[in-house]
């Protein structure tokens, strides 16, 4: 220890330490108090406290800094499609609401008759996932390249490649990201432990001073820990185009470590008192039971069950449990970090404002409309179908408030069912609009709305017992919301694959729909269909199952486990204003031509002879497939959209990894929605 400080001394410290503003300074601090102003360990208490007042307000730049960076490249991309989409209907190509059977001179044609077959097997180092994945490419280059190029698409492929999951004590299996979404986390824990530890002295007589920084660590990221939570109108989704998914993802590792910051500094006050306090006979109890002390215990203790119930096996295993506590505990936290210390409230103020707009402003009062939902259960007895007529009205403003004024291809609306108890009538779930979204000029008066809820564990297993033995309930809806970043990539790109894995259809189906249906007033079939006399709502089956020939600018890949969820699927486009090359079967019955054009394929995992599909293989016969009938293009852009299990996920980004590192110009899109 450099210097003893006296008790009394050290607590007008710590108090003068509390109230200390940026713009104080050590003398203004020292008129008037009982501090001597020849210690210099005294002096140099305060003046690093002040210091760190100051130098955290620049954490903020930091990070708009970074935002800023990646607003400008997303913009950058938006503007370069909306270029694209301009010049597309100027040169009469296939735009947003027009089925792409029109080839361009960007743009590949629709394939006709038969193609060579395309190459089944990868190498065997390219089925070997222990190998690098910067191993060799397997006959997938596109051509000659220099280095610089090679370097580039090495890079890429492996910032998109994701690594294996691992098991750990909060998760039977932990899923790790891509390399490009680590390396930007590992950045941003970066950034927190520079802020943590410089300018920060290390020893045992200047403990209160790192303890202060931790604690100042961690209210500055308050407001940031709340606005990656935001799930209403996310500022950062509209500027910078992340999906819901990958804020998620930040807004727990951040809740993590700041988690780690709350701990660092309870222990490190509990350090001084142990070794600046104690041996002055300034008793435990009597340095726990003081409202600062005590209400900070309080803080830090609900911090802790938020992360605890946070952990992957507790949100999976006990959801709504999950969900009550992470709502009740955090604002209890907030109420406690207020009156603990003086310096954070303006934190907590913000945080709070920020949680007020996006739960009660948005979600409450000006997006959440009262519907009246059709229940119906699917031929599978493990979902729910819930259908709600949507009028359709103008916004007077040109900006969308609720569901009336419409929605996009993609975006997902949070659902509320009072009648299902009371416990009910304050949660929200959030679901996939998995209906096709209404045209932007639709004469009609309604336009139909379907969600896919899948019976898991609370609030989706009480609504499959209630769906039983009631047809119609009282819904509240409220959206739309998220970002139409993948509408407008697939809208642009030359060519699209979308793979929905189960109930991820919900997403790929709209976008399907966006590409191959002509938006016209008869675009929607939802005919009355009857078996033995009895009406029931048209599936997938009613059509008839038939593939048509494979298709280049866009192909549908559906995985599922049973066949039987072609019921999910309800609404269809008739064969008038349906882009497809296939006829209908002249067997079929005249009432079932509905064109099953939307979905090219497929697969049913559940059976004797039925397995999961080798991802890699799929999309390396995607590739073959559009090049068997041209000359290879490196410049033309593929975007592939996968919703799905976390497995399904990473099989794709895996593969598409293999084809960018090969030279293809692809983008991926992970559409996932989830707590």
């Amino acid at each position: 220890m450099d210097e003893a400080i006296l008790p009394l001394e050290l607590l007008n410290v710590l108090r003068l330490s509390l109230r200390a503003t940026a713009s104080s300074s050590v003398d203004s601090l020292e008129q008037g108090s009982a501090l001597d102003p020849s210690n210099p360990v005294t002096r140099k208490i305060i003046a690093e406290v002040l210091f760190s007042r100051r130098f955290i307000l620049s954490y903020y730049v930091v990070i708009g800094a970074i935002v800023a960076a990646f607003a400008s490249i997303h913009w950058f991309r938006k503007v370069g499609r909306w270029h694209k989409r301009r010049n597309m209907k100027t040169e009469g190509t296939p735009g947003h609401g027009t089925p792409r059977t029109v080839s361009s001179s960007s743009s590949s044609s629709t394939l006709h008759g038969d193609t060579t077959a395309p190459i089944k097997a990868f190498t065997t180092v390219m089925e070997n996932e222990q190998m690098p994945l910067l191993a060799h490419d397997g006959g997938l280059d596109v051509g000659p390249r220099g280095m610089a190029a090679r370097v580039y698409h090495r890079v890429r492929g492996f910032l998109m490649y994701q690594p294996r999951p691992f098991s750990a004590l909060t998760a039977p299996c932990n899923t790790l990201p891509p390399n490009g979404t680590t390396l930007c986390i590992l950045v941003f824990l970066t950034i927190n432990l520079f802020y943590l530890f410089y300018h920060t002295p290390l020893s045992l007589s200047m403990l209160f001073v790192f303890a202060d920084r931790a604690g100042l660590c961690f209210v500055a990221n308050l407001p940031l820990l709340y606005l990656l939570a935001a799930k209403t109108n996310q500022p950062l989704r509209f500027l910078t185009g992340w999906s819901y998914e990958g804020l998620n993802l930040l807004h727990r590792r951040l809740g993590e470590w700041m988690t780690a910051f709350g701990t660092l500094h309870s222990f490190g006050m509990f350090g001084v008192w142990y070794t600046l306090l104690r041996p002055q006979d300034y008793s435990w109890l009597r340095f726990v039971s003081s409202r600062l002390v005590l209400v900070g215990i309080f803080a830090l203790v609900a911090y802790v069950a938020i992360y605890v119930t946070s952990v992957g096996w507790i949100r999976q295993l006990y959801y709504e449990v999950f969900l009550g506590l992470h709502i009740i505990l955090q604002v209890g936290a907030l109420v406690f970090l207020f009156f603990h210390h003086h310096g954070a409230r303006p934190y907590v103020l913000a945080a709070l404002g920020i949680w007020a707009l996006d739960r009660m402003v948005s979600r409450m009062v000006l997006s959440s409309k009262k519907f009246v939902a059709t229940l119906e259960v699917a031929p599978d007895q493990q979902t729910v179908l819930l259908f709600c007529d949507i009028p359709s009205k103008k916004s007077t403003t040109g900006v969308t408030q609720h569901m009336s004024h419409g929605w996009r291809a993609g975006q997902h609306v949070f659902v509320t069912v009072p009648g299902l108890g009371w416990k009910h009538q304050l949660q929200a779930h959030p679901f996939t609009i998995a209906s096709p979204a209404p045209p932007r000029n639709a004469a009609q008066q309604t336009w139909p709305l379907q969600l896919i809820i899948r019976a898991r564990n609370g609030f989706s297993k009480e609504l499959l017992a209630f769906a039983q033995s009631h047809q119609h309930v009282d819904v509240w809806l409220d959206g739309p919301y998220g970002s139409t970043e993948v509408l407008e990539a697939v809208q642009c790109a030359d060519r699209v694959l979308l793979v929905a894995g189960g109930s991820g259809i919900a997403v790929t189906y709209p976008l399907s729909w966006e590409l191959q249906v002509k938006q016209t007033e008869g675009a929607l079939a939802t005919r009355s269909k009857y078996r033995n006399g009895i009406g029931h709502t048209p599936s997938l089956v009613d059509c008839g199952v038939r593939a048509p020939a494979d298709r280049d600018e866009c192909y549908h890949l559906w995985i599922r486990q049973d066949p039987l969820h072609d019921g999910w699927i309800t609404l269809f486009p008739p064969c008038d204003v349906a882009s497809s090359t296939s006829r209908p079967d002249p067997s079929a019955d005249a009432n079932e031509e509905l064109v099953y054009g939307l979905i090219h394929r497929t697969i049913d995992t559940r059976g004797p002879s039925d397995r999961r599909p080798d991802m890699k293989t799929e999309l390396r016969d995607w590739i073959e497939r559009s090049t068997a009938t041209r000359p290879q293009n490196p410049a033309q852009t593929q975007c592939i959209v996968v919703s799905g299990p976390d497995s399904l996920v990473r099989d794709v980004q895996n593969g598409a990894a293999l084809l960018v590192r090969a030279g293809y110009k692809i983008e991926v899109h992970v559409e996932k929605f989830g707590w």
